[in-house]
């Protein structure tokens, strides 16, 4: 009885920790990588990814500016030989595979970087923002584990 009640104390530990740890080092990392001004719109790109092996993460709402909803916002799922691209449009004809943020996991271990393995197999993630006004900020509201986490990212 006595390592019973020892293992259960343990595994309350190792919980409460691993908390504690997911809240201070949120899994969710980005990188601005540019933009363009077209006639009408600003468009910026922000390279996403998940540093977590424990779990994928969902991007529940993008926001820009002063919490303004953006006029359009997708996710492009690329590879790190293709990469991403900037655009105004979303057709389906261009090689770049736009999705809306609902219909995209960011899957475990996918770094804004290739790894020093060179394991090319994992997808790499960039957030399109699209809005009327120059874009400062985007603030990512995103789901791991059961938990909602916010980042701000300013946009030079």
């Amino acid at each position: 009885m006595k390592k019973f009640i020892i293992g259960i104390i343990g595994l309350l530990v190792i919980g409460i920790g691993s908390y504690f740890f997911i809240q201070d080092e949120p899994p969710l990392v980005t990188s601005q990588m540019g933009g363009a001004d077209y006639e009408d719109v600003d468009v910026r790109l922000i390279n996403i990814g998940n540093e977590s092996s424990s779990g994928e993460i969902s991007i529940q709402e993008v926001l820009v500016n002063d919490r303004e909803e953006p006029t359009d916002v997708m996710i492009q799922v690329s590879d790190h030989e293709k990469g991403v691209v900037t655009s105004n449009t979303w057709e389906e004809e261009m090689e770049y595979k736009f999705e809306e943020i609902e219909d995209v996991s960011l899957e475990t271990n996918t770094e804004l970087e290739i790894p020093e393995d060179n394991e090319k197999s994992k997808p790499i993630y960039a957030l399109t923002l699209k809005h009327t006004m120059k874009i400062n900020q985007a603030i990512i509201k995103y789901e791991h584990l059961g938990e909602i986490y916010e980042k701000v990212v300013s946009i030079q």
